[in-house]
């Protein structure tokens, strides 16, 4: 350790807060800290922090403290990620502390559902509203029975992620309208959507991996005319949902469906026929097909094969993954395969 910091001390001070800029590890930020003066005061420009989530553990501290005094100590975070527990007291003065630098926030928000602390009436997600200059919000273990009440419209952020949440209808609706310029949007593990609302002009990456009780009902998304990347996975939903992206994306470049069941009514049921030619020229500038076994027999039907001629094009499709569960229809099955590797660039 004696030499490494030798090795560095020969260097000018620029390079040196350039080198430590790239440590973001809190446990590491606070042993650099420890090693000189001119370490610790180049700590204070560490750019990105994240905090796991057994902070403190061996310390036997309170994650809160430690955080806050770290942040606090910052003088131009640009990132922030807290996997530990965390009061909306300690959220509240981390964000006004960098509010006007923040352009990157992630917290695993697992305890939302308790009482908030301190005089703040503010939740957790509503002090996320101080952070005005966010590009990119990841929110982990999020319950949404309404959507933030502060919050107005984020101008500048374009990555939204929700992990492991449970939502309702109208909460989603509330938080993607404060969000209208979003490119990217995530929701990954959620359960409790029924009817959504996807108004988003200037989305080019979407992914709805929805499960749980209950299934997807309905899918509002206006027009999605920059829509690149969309991927749907679940284990029932409508098929007006489903057929209402798909009608209105049709600038795709990435489609995964994996969807186990569809139906309109309460009853599990498989996909309705889907005629392979009209499928692929509604969608010509595909590169990547990726379907699970029910969407892939839907597609490898009797009467969608009858109009399957060998001039058949597929222009753009350079792959294509199928899981195939059933041994049912195989002959069918084999012939789209055979049409999809014929007809494309795969």
């Amino acid at each position: 350790m004696d030499y490494a910091t030798e090795g560095m001390e020969v260097l000018p001070d620029a390079i040196q807060g350039h080198i430590l800029g790239f440590v973001r590890s809190a446990r590491d930020v606070a042993s650099c800290s420890c090693v000189s003066k001119k370490w610790r005061e180049a700590m204070t420009q560490v750019r990105s922090l994240y905090f796991a989530r057994n902070v403190g553990d061996e310390q036997g501290i309170l994650p809160d403290l430690i955080v806050t005094r770290m942040v606090l100590s910052m003088t131009g975070l640009q990132e922030l990620i807290v996997y530990c527990p965390f009061s909306n007291v300690s959220l509240l003065a981390w964000l006004k502390h960098t509010k006007g630098t923040l352009k990157i926030l992630e917290l695993r928000v697992d305890d939302l559902g308790e009482k908030r602390m301190g005089n703040s009436s503010m939740s957790k997600l509503d002090c996320v509203a101080l952070s005005t200059q966010l590009h990119t919000l990841r929110l982990w273990g999020v319950l949404l029975t309404h959507a933030p009440a502060e919050w107005r419209c984020f101008h500048n952020l374009h990555t939204l992620e929700i992990v492991g949440a449970r939502l309702r209808d109208s909460a989603l609706c509330g938080i993607l309208h404060a969000c209208p310029y979003l490119t990217n949007f995530t929701l990954l593990g959620c359960e409790g959507i029924r009817v959504a609302c996807i108004e988003l002009e200037r989305l080019t990456n979407c992914r709805l991996d929805l499960y749980g009780a209950g299934k997807v009902k309905k899918l509002d998304v206006g027009r999605l005319p920059e829509l690149q990347s969309l991927s749907l996975r679940g284990v029932h939903w409508h098929w007006e949902a489903i057929h209402t992206v798909l009608q209105s994306a049709t600038e795709l470049r990435e489609l995964s469906m994996r969807v186990e069941f569809c139906g309109d009514a309460d009853k599990l049921e498989p996909f309705p026929e889907i005629d392979f030619v009209d499928f692929f020229k509604s969608h010509p500038k595909l590169r990547s097909f990726e379907a699970q076994g029910a969407m892939f027999a839907a597609v490898a039907n009797r009467n969608s094969l009858k109009q399957l001629s060998p001039a058949c094009v597929i222009p753009c499709l350079e792959e294509a993954w199928v899981t195939i569960r059933s041994p049912l229809n195989a002959d069918y099955k084999l012939a789209s395969l055979e049409a999809l590797s014929s007809g494309a660039k795969v």
